[in-house]
């Protein structure tokens, strides 16, 4: 067995009482014993872990009541349901293009694909609302894009 002193409280204890560590490569024993090590760093441990449990709790806290307030449905007012109805009155072809596709895809007719240019999660997007079952399949941004350029071809012919 062998023994090593601590350099901090000074008793000789057995080499097991001497905590690993590793670094830079080179590996041994630490120069003062587990107990010592343990009383310096344990209170160093607990408040950083403690503050920063603390930050994230604030931090979870705060973004939750955000989404919260950002999702927040407008139903009970039927604000929500009557955006919908206007929706449906300016847009009628367009209204009944997403109502067929969206049968199409529960009766099995039409499947669901990724998006066309980067694989992604995607929606239907019409070029010709006459054709309702006609569907590009792309992601929220691509489809996005693709409305960006069709605004701007029709702005371009007025």
């Amino acid at each position: 067995m062998e023994i090593k002193k601590c350099k901090k409280c000074g008793k000789e204890k057995n080499i097991e009482d001497f905590p690993k560590y590793k670094t830079k490569g080179i590996s041994g024993r630490r120069g003062i014993c587990r107990l010592c090590w343990n009383k310096k760093w344990t209170p160093v441990v607990v408040n950083h872990t403690k503050r920063y449990r603390d930050q994230k709790e604030e931090y979870r806290k705060k973004h939750r009541e955000d989404a919260a307030r950002q999702y927040q449905r407008e139903k009970p007012n039927g604000q929500w349901r009557e955006r919908c109805k206007l929706y449906e009155i300016r847009h009628p072809e367009r209204a009944r293009a997403k109502v067929m596709v969206m049968m199409a895809v529960r009766s099995g007719k039409l499947k669901p694909m990724p998006c066309e240019k980067c694989g992604r999660k995607a929606q239907a997007h019409h070029e010709d609302y006459s054709k309702p079952l006609e569907v590009k399949w792309l992601c929220t941004f691509h489809h996005g894009e693709r409305h960006r350029i069709l605004n701007k071809i029709r702005s371009a012919r007025i």
